[in-house]
C-alpha cells in the first residue's frame, strides 16, 4: 500500500517561489510612483501656501517668512512653517508635512542677481517681492523636494508670484 506524502515536492516550492520574486519586480517600479506622487502633492502644497502667503502679505502690507523646520528623527528639513502664523479654523499653526515621513527632504535655493544659495528662510515684503536671509531680492525661488530617488522642483518667480512644477 502507498502512503500519499503530506505537502509540497521541491519543484512545486521553487515554481512558487520564482513567481513571488516575478510579482516583486513588477511591484519595484509602483513604488517609485507613489514617491513621485508624494513629492508632486507636496509641491503643490508648498505652492499653494506661497501664493496664498503672498497674496496675504500684499493685503495687509506686512512682512510674511516661510521657514524650513528640521525633523528630529532624520535630521533633514521636511517641514515648513509660514509666519505670520497660518491659523486654520481650530486656531493652531500649520505645518506642512508634520508627522510625515523622514525620508522626505526639502531644499530650497534663492538666486539673486549676484549668487545662488541655499537657505532656510525666505520673506514675502508688503509688495509681494521674495527676499532672502539678508534682505536681498530674490529673482528666483527655487524648491527641491525628494524622497527616495523621486524628485520634484517647484520654481517660482521672485517678482510676479508665478510657479512652475516639474
Amino acid at each position: 500500500m502507498k502512503w500519499k506524502e503530506n505537502g509540497f515536492s521541491l519543484l512545486e516550492i521553487a515554481v512558487i517561489l520564482a513567481l513571488i520574486g516575478l510579482l516583486g519586480i513588477a511591484a519595484l517600479p509602483n513604488m517609485q510612483m507613489i514617491y513621485k506622487q508624494q513629492t508632486n502633492k507636496l509641491a503643490k502644497e508648498m505652492a499653494l501656501d506661497l501664493t496664498t502667503q503672498r497674496a496675504q502679505c500684499i493685503l495687509s502690507a506686512t512682512t510674511g517668512e516661510v521657514l524650513l523646520t528640521q525633523s528630529v528623527i532624520g535630521g533633514n528639513y521636511d517641514c515648513y512653517q509660514l509666519s505670520p502664523a497660518n491659523i486654520d479654523i481650530t486656531g493652531r499653526e500649520v505645518s506642512q508635512n508634520e508627522g510625515g515621513s523622514s525620508q522626505m527632504k526639502i531644499i530650497m535655493q534663492t538666486s539673486t542677481a549676484s549668487l545662488v544659495a541655499p537657505t532656510l528662510m525666505v520673506k514675502f515684503d508688503p509688495e509681494g517681492k521674495i527676499r532672502d536671509t539678508l534682505d536681498t531680492e530674490v529673482l528666483e525661488l527655487t524648491i527641491n523636494i525628494s524622497y527616495n530617488k523621486a524628485q520634484t522642483e517647484l520654481k517660482m518667480n521672485g517678482l510676479t508670484g508665478q510657479f512652475e512644477i516639474k
